[in-house]
């Protein structure tokens, strides 16, 4: 067998070659899982975080699009919500220094039928 093949093989093909040693890959793979799990953790929190907001925004626009009212809500403009003597809750575009009501909220329609507070 020629010698420039043996200089292939990835291990020892005499005595005179250099003497193997095994690689110590713990420190990397320990790195690694370090690493790794602090970009997943990350990511999960935001996830979450995500996940919150979202459920926040579908409840606003439950309560919202539950609420009375006897108009078409034009998009951008600002309503607010408040409860009625009956104690049932209502959507008006009057706001809430114009008149003594309890207020609850003030909303905005966007452009997708998405209803955002107002802080």
């Amino acid at each position: 067998m020629s010698n420039k093949r043996l200089a292939l093989y990835q291990y020892p093909t005499s005595l005179s070659s250099p003497k193997i040693e095994p690689i110590d890959i713990v420190s990397f793979k320990r790195y690694g899982i370090t690493k790794a799990n602090e970009f997943f953790g990350g990511k999960w929190d935001d996830l979450v975080e995500e996940a919150e907001i979202l459920k926040q925004t579908i409840e606003l626009n439950e309560w919202v699009y539950s609420c009375k009212y006897n108009f078409e809500p034009k998009v951008g403009q600002t309503y607010h919500i408040y409860r009625g003597k009956d104690g049932r809750e209502f959507l008006s575009i009057i706001a809430p220094n114009e008149w003594n009501m309890e207020h609850l909220i003030s909303v905005r329609l966007n452009s997708d039928a998405v209803w955002k507070k107002i802080l």
